[in-house]
């Protein structure tokens, strides 16, 4: 490099005061400006080099700190691109050339200094530092690995080369001696070598340079396979070998250079063994490919073809022209004009053809095959036709499915829609593949820059994602994202983009990424995500179902003693007796657990329910001016009826809670007035949407929809609405279990209910029953409990519970029956059986210990002329589960009064068989 016209800074390092001043003195002599700035020490000097930027260091080799030519080397060492001039009062050669060795650019003696030699040689020695940097630039930067040894095979200089060591060369390796440091190279992190310590000598790399070091002669490309020991895993690496002598300072060195060619080496074997397996392949596919050049008239046929033809190899030559009209032969001559037109039209006009056909083979074998060609155009000319010939005789019956899967894996990779990109970390210019410009609905001669790239994602993932840009480039860090999205017409979409910076000497060159659609999997995963938490809400009710009908079973048979003995006392009380009131408060108290209970049961969907086929129109109509004496008059009623509903089935006690339930919420909801419509559809539920509505049943539905327009729900409550015992009023206006209540009987109806509410909108419920098939299906029957309820039969009492067959027996015999009680079945069998008399009624308990009452029903029915009456306090699934559920089985539930036992016995006794 050309000394530059300029001024230029000198550090001048003498801790005398004369020489300092004189060479001050020298350099203001020159025309040129020397800026010059003074240390006494060593110290001192790499302190201001550290802070200041200096052009020049003359420095005295005798300092307070320092001596002699290793203050050369430690200063070249801490700044290696800077010029250092040693200066001495010693004129002696050796120190001259050792100063020289360790980094010096010149040598100055004191006493022989001039201001033409010091100025001379400050400007010489800024030219040569600077050349030298320059090509210790571009040395540093090979793109192989280059090293310098000595006479006495030493590593005197080491560039990088990461390909090959994983990380930069480090300067501990300088110095290192003999064949193990060549080894080592390839060893960085392991301090064993590359693990062929015991065989230096057959090391290709050690030899070169020995060659070259006592012979002069280069070695030039020499290929070679180390295999290197790094972190206990053991890799080949295929390296070229170079090596040239060259003279530096009058002494001859060995120049290497080391080409890491492991990725050419393994891309040739590669080849070899896809050109094998590609063979190997056509051979087991019967599957030959050809190829036609249009200017040399010249065909080349596979291995494949060849057999398929039925031909001999050796009989063709690409340029003989036999290729064509031999083939030819062998199609049945309907044919040969078909494939011939094809052929001439693919590479006159570029039109590509696939056709089957029958063909029979030199050796008179007849055999189906598929024949394709496809033009190769340059400049849109057919330069070549290829194709392939494909023996398809043993798969021609499969292969309709075979395109069948062919088209469908064509779909799903389209599907897909996964792209790619890349961006140019210093132009930042960016690249789409054609998926990518699908996704934005752009035309292929777009091209994007990077911010109008950006601005296609949502405003609210912008920031997002260009933080992660930053840090790609920045960093070399790689991200994934899932962003919203809008195309270029304006479709909305989320995306799943993910980075892998490519990153070279510490530098991020480029991005690559890759683009997905994934608007359908993410509106899955939330679908997915609703329908677990509909199922963990489902599993949370029906959890508190199962504990509430336990409870509701012991209450029962606790509360059927209490109702009967205290119906009892009232019935034998006089109408002014005190105590009457005591009994009256007692049934009441019970009552009202009874209510209760029954509640309970029907959140659970567990009560015995009487279900009979109604119009839900119907019950509407009949039950609104009920509903009218309920609601307050400043909420207003509206009723919007379909005018052709189907029927459904079920309890219309039930469903008038539920009907009375929603409305008092709604009107609770309302507490300054408002609106309340009740309204009835019919709705078709298909087998995709029914997922929505608790994976119902696919088909036709009737639809109750109650709509308030009062302060509406927060999804907190939305979430807890159901739950029996929540509730928002106050401790003294509700119980909690309305809306549980509702949520029990229409699950017991197999339908759903489905709420609809925001805050200060209003709230919707809609509930969906099953239609039946007709409208004309009978009502279940009535049972009317009979006038009469005293008799003289004989009854068998069969309960485990000793209060509640206290109770029946008590009942039973003030209405005048004779009763003949037992604690289980077997001793009931024991009863019957010894009584000479005929016993009328068999009045068991469903569920007892040691037999069921229906199993207790069985042996006697087959012996006895006897009717039976079940009783049971436990819920209908049990009591289904015992076999007793069944239409027109008589059957009363616990608890019941005394009165209405002795009805239904009445009613069963007096019924015909």
């Amino acid at each position: 490099m050309p000394f530059m016209e300029k001024n230029i800074r000198v550090l001048l390092v003498e801790d005398n005061p004369g020489d300092r001043d004189l060479v001050a003195e020298y350099l203001e002599m020159d025309s040129h400006t020397f800026l010059v700035d003074f240390a006494s020490n060593l110290g001192e000097a790499i302190k201001k080099l550290t802070h200041e930027p200096f052009d020049v260091v003359l420095l005295d080799l005798g300092l307070p700190d320092s001596q002699g030519v290793d203050t050369v080397a430690d200063l070249v060492f801490r700044f290696p691109s800077l010029p250092v001039i040693a200066v001495t009062g010693q004129d002696d050669d050796e120190t001259a050339r050792q100063a020289i060795r360790k980094g010096a650019q010149d040598y100055l003696v004191k006493g022989k200094i001039s201001p033409e030699l010091i100025q001379r040689a400050i400007r010489y020695a800024i030219d040569r530092k600077g050349t030298e940097n320059e090509l210790t630039a571009i040395y540093e930067n090979a793109p192989v690995l280059m090293m310098l040894v000595d006479q006495d095979r030493r590593i005197l200089r080491l560039n990088q080369l990461p390909s090959v060591s994983g990380k930069d060369a480090d300067r501990k390796y300088t110095g290192l001696r003999g064949g193990d440091a060549l080894q080592c190279l390839h060893a960085l992190k392991n301090e064993q070598g590359c693990g062929n310590a015991l065989e230096c000598e057959t090391c290709e790399i050690r030899k070169s340079v020995f060659h070259t070091l006592e012979t002069g002669e280069p070695v030039k490309n020499l290929e070679t396979r180390i295999s290197v020991v790094n972190e206990n895993q053991t890799r080949d690496i295929y390296l070229s070998v170079s090596t040239a002598r060259i003279i530096l300072n009058n002494e001859p060195k060995v120049l290497v250079a080391l080409a890491d060619i492991t990725q050419r080496i393994q891309a040739l074997e590669d080849l070899r063994r896809n050109e094998a397996l590609l063979k190997a392949t056509q051979s087991l596919t019967k599957i030959g490919g050809w190829e036609w050049d249009v200017e040399k008239k010249e065909m080349f046929w596979t291995d494949e073809v060849y057999n398929i033809h039925g031909f001999q190899k050796e009989a063709f030559s690409p340029a003989a022209g036999d290729h064509i009209p031999k083939s030819l032969e062998c199609y049945p001559p309907e044919y040969r004009n078909v494939i011939m037109s094809a052929f001439n039209r693919c590479v006159e006009r570029g039109y590509p053809y696939d056709y089957e056909f029958p063909f029979t083979k030199a050796t008179g074998q007849k055999i189906w095959i598929r024949t394709t060609g496809h033009p190769v155009l340059e400049d849109d000319n057919v330069v070549r036709v290829v194709g392939n010939i494909m023996d398809i005789t043993d798969r021609k019956g499969v292969e309709q499915e075979l395109r069948k899967s062919e088209a469908f894996l064509n779909a799903t990779g389209k599907m897909a829609k996964v792209g790619g990109w890349e961006i140019d970390a210093k132009t930042l210019d960016v690249r789409w593949t054609d998926v990518t410009y699908e996704i934005h609905e752009m035309p292929k001669s777009y091209k994007p820059t990077l911010p109008e790239a950006i601005g296609f994602f949502h405003e609210k993932d912008r920031a997002r994602l260009q933080a992660a840009f930053n840090n790609a480039m920045d960093q070399g860090a790689p991200f994934d994202l899932e962003l919203r999205f809008t195309t270029s017409k304006g479709k909305e979409l989320w995306t799943h983009t993910k980075c892998l910076p490519v990153v070279e000497h510490g530098r991020t060159i480029r991005l690559l990424g890759t683009f997905q659609d994934i608007t359908e999997s993410k509106t899955a995963q939330d679908e997915k995500r609703l329908l677990q938490e509909q199922f963990q809400q489902a599993q949370k009710l029906e959890s508190v179902g199962r504990l509430a009908g336990g409870v509701a079973h012991d209450l029962n048979n606790m509360l059927t003693p209490i109702l009967g003995f205290g119906g009892m006392l009232m019935e034998d009380f006089s109408p002014d007796d005190t105590r009457r009131e005591f009994a009256h408060e007692i049934l009441n108290a019970a009552s009202k657990a009874k209510d209760l209970v029954a509640q309970l049961l029907a959140f659970s969907r567990k009560q015995v329910l009487e279900f009979k086929s109604m119009n839900l129109n119907h019950l509407l109509v009949s039950f609104e001016k009920l509903l009218r004496r309920t609601i307050r008059e400043d909420v207003e009623i509206r009723l919007n009826l379909a005018p052709s509903l189907p029927n459904v089935r079920g309890d219309i006690g039930q469903l008038e809670q539920v009907m009375m339930n929603l409305a008092v919420n709604a009107q609770d909801a309302m507490p300054e007035g408002g609106e309340l419509t009740i309204e009835t559809s019919v709705t078709e539920l298909d087998l995709e949407h029914s997922k929505e509505f608790d994976n119902l049943p696919p088909g036709c539905y009737v639809v109750l929809s109650v709509m308030d327009t009062g302060s509406g729900m927060d999804p907190e409550t939305r979430q807890q609405v159901f739950e029996p015992f929540f509730t928002t009023k106050t401790k003294d206006k509700g119980t909690g279990l309305g809306l549980s209540t509702v949520y029990g009987i229409i699950k017991q109806h197999n339908g759903t209910i489905r709420l609809t509410s925001q805050p200060g909108k209003g709230t919707a419920f809609q509930v969906y029953l099953p239609a039946l098939n007709t409208d004309k299906i009978a009502e279940m029957t009535q049972h009317h409990e009979s006038e009469a309820v005293t008799g003289h039969e004989t009854i068998l009492l069969v309960e485990d519970n000793p209060q509640v067959r206290t109770l029946a027996r008590i009942v039973l015999k003030r209405q005048g029956y004779r009763v003949l009680e037992a604690p289980g079945g077997q001793e009931a069998i024991t009863i019957i059986k010894t009584y000479t008399e005929p016993v009328h009624l068999l009045l068991t308990d469903v569920v007892m210990p040691e037999m069921s009452g229906k199993d207790l029903f069985g042996r006697l029915s087959g012996e006895f002329d006897i009717k039976v009456l079940y009783m049971s306090g436990y819920n209908d699934e049990i009591i289904a589960n015992q076999g007793v559920s069944e239409e027109h089985v008589d059957f009363i539930q616990k608890p019941f009064s005394g009165q209405a036992l002795a009805a239904k016995v009445r009613q069963v006794l007096d019924r015909d068989q």
